[in-house]
Formats: structure tokens, C-alpha cells, sequence
């Protein structure tokens, strides 16, 4: 199961699409995940085109989840991004994905820091 998590738009977006692409890769980076991993979480990219959110691309984001805690690599976050703003600089970031059964209490610390990257990137 994978949950996908979106931000919520400055005005309604009546439709969204998701490339197979990005499917593909959510699921690749499941299979290939560490034995000790649970789920995997990573960026969701795309673009707002005529009041359609297109979903174009993802990445997974390295990630360690002790007890109640979430430890992200932002570094690593923060790179893959600039590198994909490069080939790609109308694909921004979207929302995040998490594969896996539920939502733990780290969901709600990846989804702060989306938050703020969001935010960031708006200003």
C-alpha cells in the first residue's frame, strides 16, 4: 500500500494525473529498499497545468524511522532536487509518498517537513 500525500494548492485543482512512471519507480524503490526498512518515503515532482496537477517524476529519500522518530537525509533530498531542477526546472515539488501498511507518528514529521520545503520554494 502506498499512500500519497499532496499539498494543498492556493485554489482548487479539480483533476490530477499520475505518469506510470512514477508508479514504476515508487514500487522499484520499494523492492529494492533495505531488508531492515519498513517503508520507503520520497518526493513527488510535477507540474500545475490548466488546473491539472500533473505528478511527472518522484524520487525516494533516505530515511531512518527509530521508535517515534524520523530521521531524514535532507542533504541528500536537497541535492536530488537541484539536480532534477536542472533537467527539469518546471517539475517542482508536488507532495511525498510512503509505502507500507498505516501511518505511524513519523508520518506526521515527514509531512512538517514537506510543509516547510514547500513554503520554502514559494518564497
Amino acid at each position: 500500500m502506498a499512500v500519497i500525500e499532496f499539498f494543498p494548492p492556493p485554489s482548487p485543482i479539480p483533476s490530477a494525473t499520475l505518469h506510470p512512471v512514477v508508479r514504476f519507480n515508487i514500487c522499484d524503490c520499494y523492492v529494492r529498499r533495505s531488508d531492515q526498512a519498513e517503508r520507503v518515503i520520497g518526493t513527488l515532482l510535477g507540474s500545475v497545468s490548466d488546473g491539472v496537477l500533473e505528478i511527472k517524476n518522484s524520487y525516494a529519500v533516505p530515511h531512518n524511522e527509530p521508535a517515534d522518530l524520523v530521521a531524514l537525509d535532507v542533504d541528500y533530498h536537497n541535492n536530488m532536487y537541484m539536480c532534477h531542477l536542472k533537467v527539469n526546472p518546471k517539475e517542482v515539488t508536488v507532495g511525498w509518498f510512503s509505502t507500507g501498511f498505516g501511518v505511524s507518528g513519523g508520518s506526521a514529521l515527514i509531512h512538517d517537513f514537506y510543509v516547510k520545503e514547500l513554503k520554502e520554494a514559494v518564497k
